[in-house]
């Protein structure tokens, strides 16, 4: 199944990025391990090494399209796979997507924001999504910060306030 858009496919990525150390195949040395980051910036990606990293997630994100009825995988589907059924197949400690609030652009630390989720406040880089600002609501995966959301779906996605006290 094809992504419906760019679109589709950058958020797509913004998601699946924080997982790359975990998913690309063994044995691959640390030094192409960070040559592979290297090349992921989310406008420069060549679609083939996409497709050989990233076919798990991309064929789960696919499956959740069709059980929605779609015959490609838009925006949507993407984020309900990675929002609510991406724990049943990794890590839930360290690759949960979270919502949280950003609550300081660190000024020292370039590429940073203190970010606060219901459970923690902590450091998050910001180089996938444009334009962070404080008070914006995100969605955290792993140690970035992969999207800026609306209120209404950080609620939907835990079940819980969004805005939380920013310490």
């Amino acid at each position: 199944m094809q992504f419906a858009d760019v679109e589709a496919r950058k958020v797509f990525r913004a998601y699946v990025f924080p997982c790359l150390d975990g998913m690309v195949p063994r044995p691959m040395s640390e030094p192409e391990i960070r040559e592979l980051r290297r090349g992921y910036p989310l406008h420069r990606l060549d679609e083939d090494i996409e497709n050989k990293y990233f076919s798990r997630p991309a064929g789960r994100c696919a499956e959740t399209a069709k059980r929605m009825g779609k015959d490609v995988i838009d925006v949507d589907a993407v984020r309900q796979y990675f929002f609510f059924e991406h724990d049943r197949y990794v890590d839930t400690v360290f690759c949960r997507v979270w919502p949280g609030v950003v609550c300081n652009i660190k000024e020292k630390d370039e590429g940073h924001a203190i970010v606060a989720t219901q459970y923690w406040t902590r450091s998050r880089r910001t180089e996938l999504v444009k334009g962070v600002q404080e008070g914006n609501v995100v969605t955290v995966h792993r140690a970035f910060i992969s999207e800026i959301v609306d209120k209404e779906t950080a609620d939907e996605i835990t079940g819980a306030r969004a805005t939380v006290p920013c310490l």
